[in-house]
């Protein structure tokens, strides 16, 4: 059997799972679809994998979810805005997942995330 390539999910996903407006289209504020994460793995003789993620749009007064990020605002004025934000780290590794010897004696690791300060500027 083939194995399917990650430009070859990536597109399945965009053409078979739109985003899906949760509301009204000309008031919606929070949309909803499927994504692909994929990354290159730092090492030889690993099979990368592409992930489906959710992915959410929603802008609220003091919260916000940016694809799979989620965020506080902190600070906003017209053109300025300063947030907190918290997202994922896709850097997950399964010694299971390759035949390399050397790679089977690594521990595994999991997908963490990060947390930091945010800064937008829309200019006039």
């Amino acid at each position: 059997m083939a194995k399917m390539t990650f430009p070859c999910l990536a597109l399945a996903g965009a053409l078979l799972i739109p985003s899906v407006p949760m509301a009204a289209p000309s008031t919606s504020q929070f949309s909803l679809g499927v994504g692909f994460a994929w990354s290159p793995s730092p090492y030889r003789s690993y099979d990368n994998k592409a992930w489906p993620l959710p992915v959410a749009n929603y802008e609220g007064e003091r919260f916000f979810i940016r694809g799979v990020g989620v965020g506080m605002r902190l600070w906003r004025d017209e053109g300025n805005e300063l947030s907190l934000v918290v997202s994922p780290i896709g850097n997950r590794f399964r010694h299971d997942d390759t035949d390399d010897t050397r790679l089977r004696r690594l521990s595994d690791r999991d997908i963490s995330g990060q947390l930091g300060v945010q800064w937008r500027s829309r200019g006039t």
